[in-house]
C-alpha cells in the first residue's frame, strides 16, 4: 500500500517543487485530506461501493434514538426486523415524538450526531443501518485509502489546488467536485454497475 508521504513525493514532482521550496509538507497533506473529503462525496453521489459500510445497533429500551456510526456521512437504509423505516425530516419526528406510544419505529431522521425515532422502543431493539462513510484524516505515514485505485486522480486533484494557490485562485469543494466529474472516474462507476442479461421479452 502507498502511504500519503510517498505520494507527496510524486506530487512535488508534478508541481516542480523536488526542493521542497514552494509547499511544505503539511500543506500537501492539507491538500491530499480536501481532495480525499471532496472525493468521498463524489464517490458516494454516484452510489460507488467503496464509501459504502454498514453496522447494527441497539436501541435501548425506552429510548428513541442511537447514536450514529462512526464516521457516518449520510444514510442509505435503515432496517429493523429486515422492515426498511422510512427518513422523514427531523422536524416530523421531533413532533410525532411528542404524542407516540412505544413500539416499533417506522420512520427516523437524522438529528445532530444520532439517529431518531418517531417512537421510544418497548425492549432493547436491533436495527440495521447502511451509510456512506466519511473519508478519516490523513497524516504524514499513513496508507492512502481506496486500495490505492485512485491515487492518481487524487494526485491530480492535489495538484491542481496546488498550481492554483499560485495563480491565488481559492479551489473549493465546488471545483473538487467539478474535477472529478471530468475525470470520469470509470473504474468506480463500474464497481457499482449490475449487468443485465437479455432474456428477448
Amino acid at each position: 500500500m502507498s502511504t500519503i508521504t510517498q505520494e507527496i513525493v510524486k506530487a512535488r514532482y508534478d508541481l516542480r517543487d523536488e526542493d521542497s521550496t514552494q509547499y511544505t509538507d503539511a500543506m500537501l497533506v492539507d491538500y491530499y485530506n480536501r481532495s480525499i473529503d471532496a472525493l468521498a462525496v463524489f464517490l458516494a453521489k454516484i452510489k460507488s461501493d467503496l464509501v459504502f459500510a454498514d453496522t447494527t445497533s441497539t436501541i435501548t429500551s425506552g429510548d428513541n434514538y442511537v447514536a450514529l456510526p462512526n464516521l457516518f456521512a449520510s444514510p442509505i437504509a435503515v432496517e429493523i426486523d429486515d422492515t426498511p423505516l422510512f427518513k422523514k425530516e427531523t422536524r416530523q419526528i421531533k413532533k410525532w415524538q411528542q404524542d407516540s406510544s412505544s413500539g416499533t419505529p417506522e420512520f427516523y431522521g437524522i438529528h445532530k450526531l444520532n439517529l431518531v425515532f418517531e417512537r421510544a422502543v418497548s425492549e432493547d431493539t436491533s436495527v440495521y443501518i447502511q451509510y456512506n462513510e466519511k473519508a478519516t484524516e490523513l497524516a504524514l505515514g499513513d496508507s492512502m485509502p481506496y486500495n490505492n485505485d485512485l491515487n492518481n486522480v487524487i494526485r491530480s486533484a492535489v495538484v491542481m489546488l496546488g498550481k492554483n494557490r499560485n495563480e491565488r485562485d481559492i479551489t473549493g469543494n465546488y471545483g473538487l467536485h467539478s474535477f472529478y466529474e471530468q475525470a470520469g472516474l470509470t473504474n468506480i462507476i463500474r464497481r457499482s454497475w449490475e449487468s443485465r442479461i437479455n432474456l428477448g421479452y
